[in-house]
């Protein structure tokens, strides 16, 4: 008697979508604090994420034997390098991953209007690993996985490199 092989998933194909209630671990909340603009998040797979604090230290040598010391000199810059991927399980969900991504890039790369009527100031939090922090995405890149298709006209797969730079003075807002 011949056994039926069961089908592995291949692919994204496996994506479905998560039963009402199921609590999604992985989250990016995107909160840009001007008047009048709304927050948004996503739910990805976070492929990398990077944390780096340079702290700001002014190196003085004296004497003939150059001994040297070290002083704190301001504030440490505090930078966050993340990788995340964002796949659609439908039709929707590509669109909607789409327009935020969109909304997203609109943050580093404003119109005149944009940078007339607000700061550009973001509060972001990644959960779970970075708490809500203030301050500005200073660089975006989006990268379209052309091998998992389109849904609805919209990429199924979007890989999005980001870097926020925390703004000390307004950390804690």
């Amino acid at each position: 008697m011949a056994t039926e092989k069961s089908k592995q998933p291949t692919g994204l194909g496996f994506l479905k979508k998560a039963p009402t209630g199921l609590k999604v671990l992985n989250k990016v909340v995107v909160d840009p604090l001007d008047a009048g603009v709304k927050s948004f998040h996503f739910h990805p797979f976070i492929e990398s994420f990077q944390h780096n604090i340079t702290p700001k230290v002014l190196k003085q040598e004296f004497g003939l034997f150059s001994v040297s010391t070290y002083y704190r000199n301001g504030v440490s810059d505090n930078d966050y390098s993340v990788t995340i991927v964002l796949p659609a399980v439908d039709d929707e969900d590509a669109k909607n991953n789409y327009k935020k991504v969109q909304r997203f890039k609109r943050l580093v790369s404003p119109t005149v209007k944009d940078i007339q009527d607000n700061t550009g100031l973001v509060k972001m939090s990644i959960n779970p690993l970075m708490k809500p922090s203030v301050g500005y995405i200073t660089a975006v890149s989006e990268q379209i996985d052309l091998d998992a298709g389109f849904a609805a006209g919209y990429p199924k797969v979007i890989k999005i490199s980001f870097t926020f730079s925390v703004d000390e003075v307004r950390r804690e807002l």
